[in-house]
């Protein structure tokens, strides 16, 4: 039996503990530049976003959100300027770890590259990555066996 997909309006960012990275970028309108810069330097990066469990979650002005394309409610928008002490006005992204604590604060854009050395310096990153690379060695070792 499938599970009904999540509605938007009931998301809250605890349900992404333990499983994802949120990276919220905060914008005080959907034209403003460092929102569009730092959307685009992250779209231009989408492998390596996905490869460290990162969800972007978008919110502009006092009332709307966006997890990805999907609107979340006013009251999630709300809820999450309140949770992370963000005002209306400024622009800010925030890193959020898989154990739910803030890992980065920044009031500009942060290049994706910046932000993927911070998330890969993280134990529980290393520990991804270590665990990554054991699966991979019986693949190599087996592909290196074929072409001999």
């Amino acid at each position: 039996m499938n599970k009904p997909p999540l509605d938007a309006t009931d998301f809250q960012i605890k349900d992404l503990k333990w499983k994802r990275r949120p990276l919220l970028i905060f914008a005080p309108r959907e034209d403003s530049r460092p929102l569009g810069a730092q959307t685009g330097s992250l779209a231009n990066q989408a492998d390596s976003v996905r490869e460290r469990d990162m969800t972007v979650i978008r919110v502009i002005g006092g009332d709307a959100a966006w997890l990805g394309e999907t609107k979340l409610s006013e009251t999630t928008a709300k809820s999450l300027r309140s949770l992370y002490d963000v005002p209306t006005g400024p622009f800010q992204v925030i890193l959020v770890g898989k154990d739910g604590t803030v890992k980065l604060r920044s009031d500009e854009p942060v290049c994706p590259d910046r932000l993927f050395e911070f998330i890969d310096a993280m134990p529980m990153r290393q520990r991804e990555m270590m665990r990554q690379k054991q699966f991979s060695l019986p693949d190599a070792a087996a592909q290196q066996q074929s072409q001999q």
